[in-house]
């Protein structure tokens, strides 16, 4: 569900993000990325929040809708978040804020760029095998947060859900990473022999692409590195 409704967003979206040069967008993506990393207060992360979803509104990115995804990797920073929270609870607090940041941030750019296009960049320095692991593992990720949510529908449903009883649900949780690991080494080795039955011999050939750089792609690199360098001085 989630795949096909990035990669049509992706694909067929239009506005001033969706039109940038992809090298730039995704230099731009970059900075921003470091900074949620950098950044060390709820203030700073605050403001990053606002800037997102400025982001996202002018990129008619349906936040409500992709913003979902976000709340995964905030989710299993929670164990991380449990340990620091002991130190201070806005350190806590802070950790899975900064996680569903970082995941916007990718959100962001492969909502506003087709994957092939940012596969091609990563194909002009990194090797073969590597570019093939990114496009297997862009795949697989939108399958297993569909079967993740599939899941936790079905746990709710059969009553292994309760606001009250923490130790059931996290019994629970701890079954269901149990059964997605499986599950991705299966995906695993059933989509390796699909792409093997396909033709697949160790290399995917990746589309080159050329792009011209506008004003808008320099002012938009130059805003993502102002608020890189505001993180850092703040």
């Amino acid at each position: 569900m989630y795949l096909a409704f990035i990669d049509n967003l992706s694909n067929n979206g239009t506005s001033i993000i969706h039109d940038m040069n992809s090298i730039i967008k995704l230099l731009a993506t970059s900075l921003l990325f470091i900074a949620v990393l950098l950044t060390d207060t709820l203030i700073g992360a605050t403001i990053l929040f606002i800037i997102f979803v400025f982001l996202f509104k002018l990129g008619q990115i349906p936040l409500a809708t992709v913003g979902r995804l976000a709340l995964y990797p905030a989710f299993f920073s929670l164990l991380f978040a449990l340990i620091k929270i002991g130190q201070s609870w806005q350190e806590g607090l802070l950790i899975v804020v900064r996680s569903a940041l970082a995941a916007l941030s990718l959100l962001m750019l492969i909502s506003t760029t087709p994957y092939n296009e940012i596969i091609y960049f990563f194909s002009m320095f990194m090797p073969p095998l590597l570019i093939d692991i990114l496009i297997f593992t862009y795949r697989a990720f939108f399958i297993l947060v569909d079967q993740i949510g599939n899941m936790l529908r079905n746990i709710k449903l059969r009553g292994g859900y309760h606001r009250k009883n923490l130790f059931l649900n996290i019994k629970n949780m701890a079954s269901i990473l149990g059964v997605l690991m499986l599950r991705t080494i299966e995906m695993s080795e059933r989509m390796y022999l699909i792409y093997t039955l396909r033709g697949y011999d160790g290399e995917i050939n990746v589309n080159r692409y050329e792009e011209g750089i506008s004003l808008t792609d320099i002012v938009f690199i130059v805003f993502c590195l102002i608020i890189l360098v505001g993180v850092i001085i703040i």
